[in-house]
């Protein structure tokens, strides 16, 4: 599920939905370290023209080198590689923008991978132990677009849901959009509300007429494109 919500697959990690960080229990850490692990060298990069490959390289040299310079930046802050973290050269990989994905373990909130948006194919790990602090650090960053909560207790997730500062929050899941519901971000992430009829009137401008006139007064609001 944390490989599924970082949109290795469909964008190589070029996904503003993407849950790039990743809050694990520590009675759980190095399970999911290992799942994690065996997910992401298990996905087959290549051509996106071959109907084999599931993850191909990067846009653009810009997000090629935007996504390097953080995984440097990241190995010189001392953050273990679990798996990737290094640029694919071999044929046929010499001929793109090729990055496998990246995991980096132990990240904390004073790391550069944890406070800044990598846009990339990289996933910060961040094991917990106090839920109020967990919360609070999940918080503390500029961006909130996205969340995504795993529990049994819907008690649990309900109040994390309430509390969390993201626009967007799945439950038990990740990355799914539904026709009708909005798709929106708070803080310094998303444009408003996308994906619902909010959208389109946003593209509007509202304005009040009110007429005076023998047979009394009318008040109408009209929209304008």
């Amino acid at each position: 599920s944390a490989v599924h919500g970082m949109n290795f697959y469909q964008t190589a990690g070029q996904s503003c939905g993407s849950t790039s960080r990743i809050f694990i229990h520590r009675s759980l850490y190095e399970q999911a370290k290992t799942a994690i692990k065996t997910a992401c060298e298990a996905i087959r990069i290549g051509d996106p023209q071959d109907p084999e490959t599931l993850m191909a390289g990067l846009s653009t040299q810009q997000q090629f080198d935007k996504t390097m310079h953080y995984i440097d930046l990241s190995k010189q802050e001392g953050l273990p590689v679990l798996t990737g973290g290094a640029r694919l050269t071999a044929p046929p990989f010499d001929k793109g923008f090729y990055v496998p994905p990246t995991v980096f373990c132990d990240v904390s909130r004073e790391n550069t991978l944890f406070r800044e948006e990598v846009f990339g194919p990289v996933l910060a790990l961040i094991p917990w132990d106090d839920e109020q602090q967990m919360l609070a650090d999940i918080n503390a960053v500029e961006y909130g677009l996205t969340a995504s909560v795993w529990t049994s207790s819907l008690d649990t997730a309900m109040e994390f849901a309430r509390r969390v500062e993201a626009g967007t929050v799945w439950i038990n899941g990740s990355s799914k959009h539904f026709p009708g519901f909005g798709f929106a971000g708070q803080k310094d992430s998303g444009l408003g509300q996308e994906e619902t009829l909010e959208e389109l009137v946003s593209f509007t401008q509202l304005k009040a007429v009110h007429y005076f006139g023998a047979e009394g007064r009318k008040n109408v609001e009209i929209r304008l494109i």
